[in-house]
């Protein structure tokens, strides 16, 4: 018989269309957070880089010394929870929450 494009119709193994159309988009969400973590984690590696680099180089004696330079891996310490915060929801929800109580437990004192 020919289909009429009722997304409730079983298929060859039992399972209605409109099952494997949630499934589908299942499948689509965990590929597209699997993207967004590696992009967030990619960042993460090149700012890494950015900030350890300068260290490395003058350690090394490649790269005049600067104190300034030098120090640049403190940034990391910082950036880390900027981009994590940018870049993943759940974390930025939990911030939010860890502030909150901070704040209303310093209210408390």
């Amino acid at each position: 018989p020919m289909s009429d494009g009722n997304a409730d119709e079983p298929t060859k193994n039992g399972h209605s269309s409109k099952r494997r159309k949630i499934g589908a988009t299942l499948k689509e969400k965990q590929f597209y957070a699997n993207i967004r973590t590696a992009a967030m984690l990619f960042i993460v590696t090149i700012v890494f880089l950015v900030a350890f680099l300068p260290a490395l180089l003058m350690t090394q004696e490649l790269i005049p010394y600067n104190i300034v330079i030098f120090y640049t891996y403190f940034v990391y310490n910082t950036a880390n929870p900027v981009i994590y915060s940018f870049m993943n929801q759940s974390f930025r929800i939990e911030l939010k929450n860890m502030y909150s109580k901070m704040c209303n437990g310093s209210r408390k004192h």
